[in-house]
This record gives structure tokens, C-alpha cells and sequence, in this order.
């Protein structure tokens, strides 16, 4: 798994910050003693790990893990006390439940990356519209075999504008 900075959460940023760090040690202490890169599954049961850990709890976090590895894409859903769910597609923070409804409503197999962007650019904005804790603003990300890539303002407001959300 190559490491990047990207991560998202529900909760706490500093305690997002200090997994983050703890996290990005680990994989690389892996790669070094194993000669090959940590897997996304691997990655995302050490964090499991590590917040259930008695030692280390509690994190008042819900994290997603991503990426991509020789397995495929992945996606896991975190929770603080441990929980380690891969699923197709997850959401966290207030507004997840309007992000699950659009998601579980358009998602399909087999969706293009672009397809995918507009799909979540959908989802994001419905629970900006409707949840306050939301806030206003957008990032999007693809995380595919070529590596991770951020949508500019540009493009997020020109697929906004392209399926009427505007």
C-alpha cells in the first residue's frame, strides 16, 4: 500500500492526526522488515487494533480506509470502538445518512471513475443541503492504480453545475 496523506473522519481531528502519524510509522516499519508494502486490509485491521486497544482508547473518531493494492480497491468503515467493516461504498459524520440514501439508490458495479465523482458530488451535496453539521464545502479525491488525485474547485463546481445542483 503506498501512503499518502488523505484520510477522512467523524470526530476528532487530533486524534485522526496522532493515528494518522502512528499509522504512516507502521507502514513503513512493514515495507521495511517485509520488503513489500502493507495491504489495505492489513492497514485498516491495525487501526481496528489499535482503537479497540484498552491501552489506546478511546479515539473519538469514525474512520474510512481506502485504496488500492494487488488485490483491488478497497473500502473500510471504522468505528472508535474497533469495528472493521469493508463494504463498496461508506459514509461518516452527521450527514452519512442522507450520503447512504443517495449512494444506496444510485450506486451500481462497474460505475466509471467519472461516473463515481458524480455520483459522490451528488451524495456530499444532499447532505450539505440538509444536515447544518455538514458545512459548505467539498473535496473530492480518486484513489485508482495510477495514485491518489484531488479535483480542483473548478471541476467539483463544473460537475455540480452539469447535474443541476447549483
Amino acid at each position: 500500500m503506498a501512503w499518502s496523506w488523505p484520510a477522512t473522519t467523524a470526530g476528532l481531528v487530533g486524534d485522526l492526526q496522532v493515528l494518522h502519524r502512528y499509522l504512516k510509522a507502521e507502514v513503513e516499519l512493514y515495507k521495511l522488515k517485509r520488503g513489500s508494502p502493507m495491504n489495505v486490509e492489513a492497514c485498516a485491521t491495525l487501526c481496528a487494533n489499535i482503537l479497540s486497544s484498552r491501552r489506546y482508547f478511546p479515539y473519538w473518531v469514525h474512520l474510512i480506509i481506502g485504496g488500492t493494492d494487488a488485490k483491488g480497491g478497497h473500502v473500510f468503515s471504522l468505528d472508535a470502538a474497533g469495528g472493521c467493516l469493508p463494504d463498496k461504498f461508506t459514509t461518516s459524520g452527521s450527514g452519512s445518512p442522507y450520503v447512504f440514501g443517495v449512494l444506496e439508490d444510485h450506486f451500481k458495479e462497474g460505475l466509471t471513475i467519472s461516473d463515481g465523482v458524480d455520483l459522490a458530488v451528488r451524495a456530499v451535496t444532499a447532505a450539505m443541503k440538509r444536515d447544518a453539521a455538514s458545512g459548505d464545502g467539498l473535496d473530492v479525491v480518486t484513489i485508482t492504480k495510477a495514485g491518489y488525485e484531488k479535483l480542483s474547485d473548478e471541476e467539483i463546481k463544473r460537475r455540480k453545475e452539469k447535474l443541476n445542483l447549483t
